[in-house]
């Protein structure tokens, strides 16, 4: 076994009887204030905690509320109470708030030969610059403002402001970490409130006049159909709590002639208590030509997450296949 002890850092050990000197006061502040410091920078992301919301005052004026932010290297920023900053006209209309930590000696002591003072002074530096401000952390930026030609307030943008977090390691949160009803779909990433559908076109037979219409060939990986052309119509799953159908794909390796596509959305209107049933593609949307054929078409349109039901319609008229069938779905807020 290799055992190796590494100095840390040390701490005042007092005893009676001991002679303390300003080094050795200096040095416990300097203990407890780096190991605040290396506990902030290290286990949080800086940015603000609370507070220090930016709100319009007058047209050259701003206030900024009480609050608490932290920067990079682990300094606490703190603002006891709200205070207002007149905004000076700047040439790129455009001017940014930012705060940060300073520290400065105060209370001056002349007991001794030697000037000194009594008291670190740690203060909360609001400014108002024309420059962009650095993304290191040095500065927490609160808002822009943007200016008109006669330098007054237009309007402040407070999306520019980044909140302080915590560093979570990887799998180190699991279920016996979480209280109910923590994770709210507002709270998750706008990636994982959407996701595909994709399924082989495997049309059923479609027949409404009694005409006897030819139906599609099934497949396992594709519907097709001869020069006579076809028609068929297939259900879209809709996943479960769903809301919103975002964009619709039709893809294929073969189209002779022409393929007239209907998307619907279907089932049941609660509020008129009737059928539900409108066409979703756009009127330049709704005819293919020429192959291979990658149809893809934004729809974004709201679904009753519990009765609204997707439905495709395509009629073929000459020899096609059809490879694919995907829409993309989206769990809303």
């Amino acid at each position: 076994m290799v055992i190796k002890k590494v100095p840390a850092a040390k701490r005042l050990h007092y005893f009676t009887g001991q002679l303390l000197v300003d080094d050795d006061f200096t040095a416990e502040q300097d203990y407890h204030v780096g190991g605040s410091r290396r506990h902030a920078s290290t286990l949080h992301t800086w940015g603000v905690i609370a507070g220090l919301d930016v709100v319009q005052q007058g047209e050259h004026e701003i206030g900024v509320t009480a609050g608490t932010a932290i920067d990079a290297s682990g300094r606490q920023i703190v603002l006891q109470s709200g205070e207002r900053l007149a905004v000076e006209p700047a040439a790129t209309l455009t001017a940014y708030v930012v705060v940060s930590a300073a520290e400065g000696a105060e209370d001056v002591d002349r007991s001794t030969e030697e000037e000194n003072y009594t008291r670190t002074t740690e203060y909360t530096v609001l400014q108002i610059g024309p420059d962009a401000p650095a993304l290191d952390g040095s500065v927490v930026q609160l808002a822009k403002l943007q200016l008109d030609a006669s330098g007054r307030i237009a309007s402040i943008d407070t999306s520019v402001r980044r909140s302080a977090g915590s560093l979570i390691a990887p799998a180190s949160v699991g279920n016996p970490h979480l209280a109910d009803g923590t994770v709210t779909l507002p709270k998750l990433h706008a990636t994982l409130r959407s996701g595909w559908i994709r399924m082989p076109f495997k049309p059923s037979f479609f027949d409404e006049s009694g005409a006897g219409a030819k139906s599609f060939l099934i497949g396992v990986t594709k519907a097709r159909c001869d020069a006579q052309g076809a028609k068929g119509t297939m259900a879209i799953p809709v996943p479960a709590g769903a809301n919103r159908l975002k964009t619709f794909v039709l893809a294929g390796m073969r189209n002779s002639g022409q393929l007239n596509i209907e998307l619907w959305r279907c089932g049941w209107n609660n509020k008129k208590n009737q059928a539900d049933a409108e066409q979703l593609l756009p009127a330049d949307k709704t005819k293919i030509r020429g192959a291979p054929f990658n149809l893809r078409v934004p729809i974004d349109k709201p679904l009753d997450s519990e009765t609204n039901a997707v439905a495709v319609y395509v009629e073929a008229v000459g020899e096609s296949e059809i490879n694919l069938v995907a829409a993309e779905f989206e769990w809303s807020v």
